[in-house]
């Protein structure tokens, strides 16, 4: 088993686990340190979390590839990989600004 299949294994047993214990009402269970009563609370967090860094790296981005397609004087290569890293980066935002979307429906999918 590789690293990453560990650590997605891991992460799918911690969140449920949260959910049995962090999440519930039971007085004798663990203390809920995040102020939050369900899964659905914490995806939404950690989407608005990636929602700011994206709209914050986003227009950086494009800057930096504003600046590498300046700075290419003719070079083809540096001209492709400034088009690259602008294309990436809009269809980064599109994902970003599509991720409550994508944390609706898998909410859908865990009531």
């Amino acid at each position: 088993m590789t690293i990453k299949k560990k650590i997605i294994s891991f992460t799918i047993i911690g969140l449920f686990l949260a959910n049995n214990f962090v999440f519930s009402d039971n007085k004798t269970g663990l203390a809920n340190p995040v102020n939050m009563n369900s899964i659905s609370e914490v995806l939404n967090a950690i989407a608005d979390w990636l929602l700011n860094i994206g709209l914050i790296l986003a227009p950086l981005m494009f800057v930096i590839g504003g600046i590498m397609f300046v700075t290419a004087y003719g070079n083809a290569t540096k001209i492709q990989s400034a088009k690259k890293l602008m294309i990436y980066t809009g269809i980064g935002i599109i994902i970003v600004l599509l991720a409550k979307t994508l944390v609706e429906v898998l909410k859908k999918f865990i009531q």
